[in-house]
């Protein structure tokens, strides 16, 4: 390699020796901009790498799907426990090459799809790695066996039915611990809110709301999706200007909402 490849190539250069811990090459490559290999080389090597890092595991984490810590299975939490581990190691110490992070990461991907599959291939195997739902209560009667084999003491079910604004045991039909770790509660029948087809009415569907404008933006996709024009948008808005709405929706209904910046609404 010539230095005048490096001259023209030098950002690509840059980010590849960051990556790849080549002391020798970066000492030819970048030999024209002291400040960078003196002062600057450390700290671009670990930012390079926490950014190679951090679009990784984006993409590993989008693979295995969408889920928040509290509705993780146990598999999927010992999983996001080893991917942060794997993945911290190489950003700190330079010496460790990324494709020691990258291997284990890409392994431990494909044990998860793998168990995944297994466990819907094989009902057994899914209750084997992801247990099976805990039945707390039934009837209004708490099962004591039940509560101590998942670890709960009898406050710690009361703080979990307040939570689901359930204030005593006797107006639960059901309350089942699931795999994920929350709590599902089911009243009982005579307990639970009236509905508008207990009372023979057929409330009028209101459908969900799409936004068009947000923070003084308007949301193109959602204009195409309701066929609404940027001029029919305009004229809906009157004087208003767009740049002064935080946010303007439209449900299904043709209902409108809008709601505009504080320095604006005064």
């Amino acid at each position: 390699m010539s230095t005048p490849f490096f001259q023209k190539n030098r950002i690509f250069c840059i980010f590849f020796i960051c990556l790849c811990k080549l002391g020798d090459i970066a000492l030819i490559s970048v030999k024209k901009c002291p400040v960078l290999v003196l002062f600057g080389g450390f700290m671009i090597a670990i930012a390079l790498r926490t950014l190679f890092i951090y679009i990784f595991l984006t993409f590993i984490m989008r693979i295995s799907g969408k889920r928040q810590v509290g509705q993780l299975q146990v598999g999927e939490l010992v999983t996001a426990l080893l991917l942060s581990e794997l993945a911290a190691f190489p950003i700190a110490d330079q010496s460790i090459p990324l494709i020691f992070a990258v291997l284990p990461v890409t392994l431990i991907l494909l044990l998860e799809i793998l168990s995944a599959c297994l466990c819907a291939l094989f009902p057994r195997m899914k209750k084997i790695i992801e247990g099976t739902p805990s039945l707390l209560i039934v009837h209004g009667k708490l099962h004591e066996k039940a509560l101590y084999a998942s670890r709960l003491s009898p406050d710690e079910l009361l703080a979990q039915l307040r939570l689901k604004d359930v204030s005593d045991l006797s107006l639960v039909d059901y309350a089942i611990l699931e795999q994920n770790g929350q709590l599902s509660v089911i009243l009982k029948p005579e307990k639970q809110p009236v509905t508008p087809e207990d009372l023979n009415l057929t409330p009028q569907t209101v459908g969900m709301a799409k936004s068009l404008i947000v923070c003084g933006k308007i949301d193109r996709s959602n204009l195409k999706h309701l066929n609404i024009t940027e001029k029919a948008l305009k004229k809906r808005l009157g004087n208003t200007k767009i740049s002064d709405v935080l946010l303007y929706t439209v449900n299904d209904g043709g209902e409108c909402r809008l709601i505009l910046k504080e320095d604006k609404s005064k």
